[in-house]
């Protein structure tokens, strides 16, 4: 089995997504993933391959979100709420038995 490369992957993910939906034409690109350069160039490509327009921040705008999710813990700890890992439901966002790629 390969390794998974990540900007052809998104690559791939943006083309079945552009052709399923032929009435739209823009392509936001932002967060973590759009300071990579390798995927800026890929998804612009595919954006230019089919028409569409591409937004893509500057990178130093495109930020990962875990300093956001780490500074939400620290306030909500500081308020005296605290999340005891044994205590906590979990529920699944996404049913394992059901490949990603049959979604996209």
């Amino acid at each position: 089995m390969s390794p998974i490369n990540p900007p052809k992957h998104l690559e791939q993910r943006v083309r079945r997504a552009i052709e399923s939906q032929p009435s739209v034409n823009k392509l936001v690109v932002v967060g973590g993933v759009a300071a990579n350069a390798a995927i800026r160039s890929s998804l612009t490509g595919v954006a230019d391959k089919y028409g569409w327009d591409i937004f893509i921040p500057p990178s130093r705008l495109c930020t990962d979100n875990g300093v956001m999710v780490a500074w939400a813990g620290i306030e909500k700890f500081k308020r005296g709420y605290s999340d005891e890992p044994r205590t906590q439901e979990v529920y699944a966002r996404f049913p394992f038995k059901l490949r990603a790629t049959e979604k996209v």
